[in-house]
Parts: structure tokens; C-alpha cells; sequence
């Protein structure tokens, strides 16, 4: 069976379910793994996986900077997850796992698995390691996968006592993926029935304090099908994630290649040089990235060439990008920019841009909403509202250790600030939490940010308020200027006298090398305040 043969289909979110339709040629598994059409309904993930391992097993499903994992690779060990977590620890539905990993090849299994047994997931990053008292008081993990044994250590240092698994095999008798693997690979037995998976996700806290968001794993099904139609993609892809998986950008795009017999290729660490080494090397076709990592890899590709020529489409989520630098970059590699919109609270897209629109578009909006998605703007704050059938199910406030239910058939005050054009077409303008309040005058981050970016000796720019005792806040530029290329205060102010009203231009310049960002690339908005507030 070639993989032009199944295709996915749409949602239905009837008491829960997610149907998935996969057409195929090939007879299915008899060993209760395979994609049968009887069950296509319940396991969506795990039947596209097992549809991939029947028919081209030695397709690479994830591939990283030193090592691959195939379709067949992928569909053993979750096979040997399922027996374990369900039939050894006793894992049924609505119980809870934590992965504390980065972008690793065996994450595509963990959460496969998890979603076949009816699991909450909570997907948390290697470094928040530190806080696994509190994760372990407030989630109720009754299992943990770690990297190595170094990690485990840092758990049963801080009483962590539950079932600990590691990647990476030890000399000792605990619990390792390899062990697993070992004794239960071989295992038949039919799956449980079906039982709702969910994702819990952190907030990138770029504005605040991260808080742990419940997510069905149906909302990022829904959200993966239509991403993959609004971008094309299908099974020949290779689709780029340098964010990281326990960001909803990282974990949306896995789930599309899951869903789309497509490879995904991955950076545990991203860096600058890194990611143009594993670009020039697996040739992918797709590209999910920041601003950030977009501007960096441009600059630095520039100065140390690599063959970049194998990419059709890249999309560019979080904040905003200077206009000339996605023209350029469609320029030098020649593929079409995106822009999108989305966050964790919706299990990442909301809006994407078609790839065949022309760049004017492309460049000047977040583009039109995905099906299922209702978008409006609030008429007294500019607000933008949405429903959608993606949105969270509940917050877990780490503050107080509460898990609260969200209505997901009301409108979603999204805290950002928008307008939608005549074509149906978002943009969005600015955060309400980062509104500067000068002397009575509101002004967007944005509107000044969009003015200084096209400005020669300026690479990239941030706009952050810092307070004042006449006016209340006042302006500070943040700027990443190019070698040599230093300009003055005075001289910025009087470039843009112009193209701003006074009361917008900065009254000080702060000039970095690279502009403060979080782990998922997005900029760090409280580091920036802080830089605006004590220089």
C-alpha cells in the first residue's frame, strides 16, 4: 500500500469522540494494534501510526541532528507502552502522566500511547525538574518519564516515589524505555475502549506566570487536520519543529505528522547554527518557527552559507516580524511565508494564511480563520473574542493548587488587540497587558515596533514602557542593530517624526545584542520591562 492511499478526515465531537476517517488497501494488524475500521474513531493516533508501520515501516517518523526512529521503530515501542502502562502500573483512564523531556525521538510513542489508554498527559520541560514537588502535589502524577538516571535522581532526592522511567538505559534495575521494550514488545490483547485523552500544556509566561492548561487531545486533532489542509500537507513532507514539544507550537506540529504519515524533524537544543546544520542535512519542506529563529538564521546564513533550497513553505508563528524580513527570506530561499495565530488556550491555530496567496497578504495579516472557528472584535475594548471547539477545557493555578472549569461554548477574551479587514482577514495588533499608558495616550508595542524595524541600522526592535512620574509610562526602543551600524536617539526620533504622532517616539534606547526570549523563541515581555524600568 502506498501512502497515497489514506488520507484523514473530519471531526466529530460527539460525547468526545474525534473521527478520523483512513482509507487503506492494506489488510490491518490481527494483533489489536492495527487500523481497522471498526475503531478508526477511537485511536486516531495510534491507528495512523500503526497504518505507517503496515505500510512502509522503514519510513522515518522523527528525525534529530544524530538519530531517526522509523514508522515500525514508533509503533513497537508504543505498542510495548500500552502493555505496560495499562497491564504493570495499572493505568487506566483519567489517570496522570508527566513527561519531563525535550524534543526526543520516543515522545511521538509516550503520547500515543498515553491517548490509546485515555491518560492526562502533561507534557513539562527538562528544566522544570526543580518543581516537581509542586507538580507532584498539584497534578497527581502516577508515573514520570525523564532523560536519564541523573534526572530521576533530582525526583527521588525530592520524595518523588511513583514509578520513574528514563530514555536512556542504566546499569540499575529500574525502569527504563529499553526494559520496557524488552519484556513487552511481544504482547497481544485488544485495547481498552475508548476514553478521552487529554494534553496539559504550560503558558509560555511571556507576560506573566505560566499556568498548566487542560486541553482534549481531540482539540489538537482538529486543529492538526486543518493545519495540514490550510498548508497542503501530506504524507511525502518533512515537517521542521525547532520549538520545543512542551510548547503547544511543538506539539501541534508533531501531531500533524502523526496524523499525515509525514517525519518530523526536531532539535532537542535549538541553536542558530544548529538549525541551518539540520535544515541543510534533512532538507525539510515545511517550517514551523518564530520571528526569532527566522531573523537569527537569515543573518547568520548569510555569513556561513548553507544549502537551504528544499523548503516550500515556512510558518511563522508568535509575535510579530519585520515585513522586509519575511520578503527577504521568501527571496533567498525561495518558499512561500505564513503568518499564523493561535496559544496554548486553543491548542495553538486559530487563523493561518494561504500559501498560494499573494505576499501582500501573506505579509500584512495572521490570515483567515480555520474551519469551526468563530472570530470577532470586541466593539468597546478592540478585543479580539473567539469560540472555538479547540478551546481549553480547564486551568490549573499553580498559586493555588485549583483546577477550574472553562464553558467551552463562550466567546474567549483572548488579551489581544485586534481588527478584522474587509476580506475576513485578522491582524493583530498588541497585547492589552502591553499597552503603554503615556500621558493618557494608548499606544501599541506594535505601531512603534513596525515604524523602527524598516530602519537601516535597526535588525530587529522591542518596545517596552517604564514608568514616569508625569506622564505615567514613558517609551524605551530596544534595539538589535548590525555591526557598525550604532545610530543615536536623537537621530531615531527625528527619522520617525513622520511616521508616528509625538507622543509615540521612544524617550530612551537601549541597544543589545539579541533581544530577550523564552524557551519557545517568543520574546521574554516582563525581561524586556525590566531592561526599559533599570537602564
Amino acid at each position: 500500500m502506498g501512502w497515497a492511499s489514506w488520507d484523514t478526515g473530519k471531526l466529530d465531537f460527539a460525547d468526545g469522540r474525534y473521527v478520523v476517517a483512513i482509507r487503506y488497501s492494506a489488510a490491518p494488524n490481527a494483533d489489536g494494534f492495527g487500523a481497522r475500521a471498526s475503531d478508526l474513531h477511537e485511536h486516531p493516533l495510534l491507528d495512523s501510526l500503526a497504518l505507517g508501520a503496515a505500510s512502509a515501516p522503514d519510513k522515518v517518523l522523527v528525525v534529530s541532528e544524530e538519530s531517526s526512529m522509523t514508522y515500525g521503530e514508533a509503533h513497537l515501542l508504543t505498542r510495548a507502552l500500552i502493555r505496560f502502562l495499562s497491564s504493570e502500573i495499572g493505568l487506566a483512564h483519567s489517570d496522570t502522566i508527566i513527561v519531563y523531556l525535550a524534543n526526543r525521538l520516543e515522545v511521538p510513542s509516550i503520547v500515543v500511547a498515553a491517548d490509546a489508554l485515555g491518560l492526562r498527559v502533561v507534557m513539562r520541560p527538562p528544566y522544570a525538574l526543580g518543581e516537581c514537588i509542586a507538580d507532584n502535589a498539584i497534578l497527581a502524577p502516577s508515573l514520570i518519564f525523564v532523560a536519564d538516571v541523573d534526572a530521576r535522581a533530582v525526583l527521588e532526592t525530592n520524595g518523588i516515589s511513583i514509578p520513574i522511567v528514563t530514555l536512556e538505559e542504566s546499569d540499575d534495575s529500574n525502569l527504563s524505555l529499553h526494559s520496557i521494550l524488552e519484556a513487552f514488545a511481544d504482547e497481544k490483547g485488544a485495547l481498552p475502549g475508548f476514553a478521552p485523552s487529554e494534553v496539559v500544556l504550560f503558558s509560555s509566561g511571556s507576560t506573566g506566570l505560566p499556568k498548566g492548561i487542560v486541553n482534549p487531545m481531540s482539540s489538537f486533532l482538529h486543529n492538526a487536520l486543518e493545519l495540514a489542509s490550510a498548508l497542503g500537507i501530506n504524507a511525502g513532507d518533512v515537517l521542521y519543529a525547532p520549538v520545543p514539544v512542551f510548547h503547544v507550537y511543538g506539539f501541534v506540529s508533531m501531531t500533524v505528522a502523526l496524523l499525515h504519515g509525514a517525519t518530523w524533524a526536531i532539535l532537542e537544543r535549538y541553536s542558530t547554527d544548529r538549525s541551518l546544520e539540520l535544515i541543510e542535512k534533512e532538507r525539510p519542506t515545511v517550517f514551523f518557527c518564530v520571528p526569532t529563529m527566522l531573523i537569527r538564521e537569515m543573518k547568520r546564513d548569510e555569513t556561513v552559507p548553507h544549502r537551504i533550497d528544499s523548503l516550500r513553505v515556512c510558518m511563522v508563528a508568535g509575535d510579530g516580524c519585520p515585513r522586509s524580513a519575511l520578503e527577504k527570506y521568501e527571496r533567498r530561499y525561495g518558499c512561500s511565508v505564513v503568518l499564523s495565530y493561535g496559544m496554548t488556550e486553543t491548542a495553538a491555530t486559530l487563523t493561518v494564511e494561504n500559501p498560494s496567496a499573494s505576499s501582500e497578504l501573506r505579509h500584512s495579516s495572521v490570515g483567515h480563520v480555520i474551519s469551526g472557528v468563530e472570530l470577532t472584535i470586541d466593539s468597546a475594548t478592540g478585543e479580539i473574542l473567539v469560540r472555538t471547539p479547540s478551546l481549553m477545557s480547564s486551568l490549573i493555578n499553580y498559586e493555588t493548587g485549583e483546577e477550574r472549569a472553562i464553558n467551552r461554548t463562550d466567546w474567549f477574551m483572548t488579551g489581544d488587540i485586534g481588527r478584522i479587514d474587509d476580506c475576513g482577514r485578522l491582524h493583530v495588533l498588541g497585547r492589552m497587558k502591553s499597552v503603554i499608558v503615556r500621558g493618557g495616550l494608548n499606544i501599541f508595542p506594535s505601531q512603534v515596533e513596525r515604524v523602527y524595524r524598516e530602519h537601516p541600522c535597526i535588525e530587529d526592535c522591542a518596545v517596552a514602557g517604564y514608568p514616569d512620574a508625569e506622564l505615567g509610562e514613558c517609551i524605551c526602543l530596544i534595539a538589535v542593530c548590525p555591526k557598525g551600524g550604532g545610530v543615536s536617539l536623537e537621530e531615531l526620533r527625528e527619522w520617525a517624526k513622520d511616521k508616528l504622532e509625538r507622543g509615540m517616539l521612544p524617550e530612551k534606547l537601549v541597544v543589545l545584542d539579541e533581544l530577550p526570549c523564552l524557551s519557545n523563541g517568543k520574546r521574554d515581555v516582563e525581561r524586556l520591562r525590566a531592561i526599559a524600568r533599570d537602564n
